[in-house]
């Protein structure tokens, strides 16, 4: 969420927090439980995947 340029601040840094809080706790159960897989999520922000709001994937944004 700190990435997304169109959200303004303090919320882009709030939600990147959080994302990155609840992301690495996350990850802590997947270590726990041997049934969990933690897979981490990469995203480009590259125009091309990007909707016209630049907050949405566009339809190249979903196929990836």
């Amino acid at each position: 969420m700190h990435a997304f340029a169109l959200l303004p601040q303090p919320l882009r840094f709030a939600l990147g927090v959080r994302a990155q809080m609840l992301d690495y706790s996350l990850s802590q159960v997947g270590r726990l439980l041997s049934r969990v897989t933690y897979v981490p999520t990469v995203l480009s922000l590259d125009p091309v995947y990007m909707s016209e709001d630049g907050y949405h994937p566009s339809a190249e944004g979903v196929k990836v």
